[in-house]
This record gives structure tokens, C-alpha cells and sequence, in this order.
């Protein structure tokens, strides 16, 4: 089940970036294509991403600091 919902969640993020693009409208039938798409895969998206939450969340609540930080980074860009 979690990898049908990252190939959602991956196929949501890809829908966006090509409706982002400039030219995105100038065809209007493939713009209402993507649309649709991509409001059918939003929920997917968001429960894909709820889900690795809760597992991060998880993980937090039973792993030391060191083994977080390893896993996850700390949380501090670089």
C-alpha cells in the first residue's frame, strides 16, 4: 500500500511542477487532463505524507537522538 501511495504522491509532485510551467494552459484539453489528475491524486498525496509523519513521529517517540538525527537528519540545514 505505501508504494502505490508514493507513486501517487511522486505523480501529484510531477503533475505540479507541469501545471507550474508557463505554457501549461495553452492547450486546454491536456490542462483540464492534468487537472483532474491532479485533483484526484491530492488526497492520495496527503496520505502519503500523513503517513510518514506518523512514522517519523514513530520513530522519534523510540529511537535515541543519535538514531533519529542518522535516519532523519536534525533538522538543520547544511
Amino acid at each position: 500500500m505505501l508504494e502505490g501511495l508514493l507513486a501517487a504522491h511522486r505523480r501529484y509532485d510531477e503533475l505540479s511542477a507541469q501545471l507550474s510551467q508557463p505554457d501549461a494552459a495553452s492547450d486546454i484539453g491536456r490542462y483540464r487532463a492534468l487537472m483532474k489528475e491532479y485533483k484526484e491524486l491530492e488526497p492520495l498525496s496527503r496520505q502519503y505524507l500523513a503517513g510518514l509523519n506518523n512514522l517519523r513521529e514513530q520513530a522519534r517517540s523510540e529511537l535515541t537522538g543519535v538514531e533519529y538525527d542518522l535516519l532523519f537528519g536534525d533538522g538543520t540545514e547544511k
